[in-house]
C-alpha cells in the first residue's frame, strides 16, 4: 500500500538490546502481505531504552536489515549536535536510498520568542550535514503553541526538507481541518504524514499518508479500508475504521506497548515475556478481539 508506512516495532531483551531476529520476522510478515514501506524509530512509543551509542548501532543495523525492495524512512533521535553529525556521517556513506526524519526543536518559555530563528538554524545545520532529503517531525503540542503556517512558510526555502510528520500528543488535539488546509495549500512542495492509526480513514480521504503501528497486526484490514475509500464506499470504510479504533482503544487500555507486543508475538509465533503486566483475562480479551478482526468480523457491521 502506497499510503501507509508500517512502524517497525522493536523488541528488547533483558539487557535492553534490540532483538533483531524478531524484527526480521516482523519485516518478513509485512513483505508477505505486500507491505514494503517502513518507518524506523529507536523506540515504539516515546521512550527508548537504548543509550546514545546503542542508537547509533541500531540505526546502522536497521539499514542493513531492510529488505532490498523496501522503501523506508529513519527518524533520528539525538540531543547532541556532535552525535547527530557522527550518525549523519555514517549514514551518508550508505548507498541505499532512504529519507531521514528529524524532530523539530522543542519549545520552552525561554525559547518561545526566538523559536523560529532557532528552527531555521536547525534546518540549516541538518542540510549542511546530510546529503539526503529529510522530513521534520512535529507534535500537536508544538502546533498548539505556534503558528503552523508560519513554520511551514519559513521551511519552504530549504530545498532539503521534503515534508512533515505530524505526531498527536495527549492532551493536545489534532486539528485535522487546519492540517488539511495546510496540506492543500502546500501540495506539490511538501508531503504530509500523520502518525495516527485512528485517523487512517480520514487520512485516506484527505490524501495524507499514515505511519501505523497496528498495520503490523492487520495488513489485510488496513487494505480493506483503503479499497473501500478508493471505491467511494465511505460509509463502509468509516465503519471499518470504528471497529479498528475499538481494538486500538482496547490495546491502549491494557498498556499500549505490552499489549501490542503480546499480540505481535502470538501473530508471529515467538515468545514474548509480558511479565505481570497483562492478566490472564486481559490476554483472553486481546486474543478474542484480534480473532474477530482477522476473521473479518467487521463484515457484520
Amino acid at each position: 500500500m502506497n499510503n501507509v508506512y508500517s512502524l517497525v516495532i522493536n523488541f528488547f531483551d533483558e539487557d535492553n538490546k534490540v532483538d533483531y531476529h524478531k524484527v526480521k520476522l516482523l519485516l518478513a510478515n509485512n513483505m508477505k502481505y505486500g507491505q514494503k514501506k517502513f518507518y524506523i524509530k529507536d523506540s515504539d512509543l516515546d521512550y527508548s531504552p537504548l543509550s546514545c551509542r546503542g542508537k547509533k548501532v541500531y540505526y546502522k543495523n536497521m539499514v542493513k536489515l531492510m529488505p532490498a525492495d523496501s522503501e523506508f524512512k529513519i527518524e533520528l533521535n539525538f540531543n547532541s549536535i556532535s552525535d547527530i553529525q557522527e550518525i549523519l556521517g555514517d549514514l551518508n556513506k550508505v548507498k541505499r536510498d532512504f529519507d531521514l526524519v528529524f524532530k523539530s526543536p522543542s519549545m520552552t518559555e525561554v525559547t518561545m520568542k526566538s523559536y523560529f530563528n532557532d528552527y531555521i538554524s536547525h534546518l540549516n545545520f541538518l542540510s549542511s550535514n546530510s546529503r539526503r532529503n529529510f522530513y521534520i517531525s512535529l507534535n500537536t503540542r508544538l502546533l498548539s503553541l505556534i503558528d503552523g503556517e508560519t513554520l511551514i512558510e519559513k521551511t519552504k526555502e530549504n530545498a532539503a526538507v521534503k515534508g512533515f510528520v505530524i505526531n498527536p500528543v495527549y492532551p493536545y488535539d489534532f486539528d485535522f481541518e487546519k492540517f488539511t488546509v495546510l496540506k492543500r495549500k502546500y501540495k506539490g512542495r511538501f508531503e504530509f504524514l500523520a502518525a495516527a492509526d485512528d485517523f487512517y480513514f480520514l487520512n485516506l480521504e484527505k490524501g495524507v499518508k499514515t505511519v501505523s503501528k497496528h498495520l503490523n497486526l492487520f495488513p489485510d484490514f488496513f487494505n480493506t479500508i483503503n479499497i473501500e475509500v478508493k471505491n467511494n464506499n465511505l460509509d463502509k470504510a468509516r465503519k471499518y475504521q470504528l471497529v479498528l479504533n475499538d481494538l486500538i482503544n482496547t490495546i491502549n487500555n491494557f498498556g499500549e506497548e505490552v499489549a501490542l507486543k503480546y499480540l505481535l508475538s502470538k501473530h508471529l509465533n515467538f515468545e514474548f515475556n509480558s511479565g505481570n503486566s497483562l492478566t490472564k483475562s486481559e490476554k483472553l480479551i486481546l486474543d478474542s478481539e484480534f480473532k474477530k478482526i482477522n476473521n473479518k468480523f467487521v463484515d457484520k457491521v
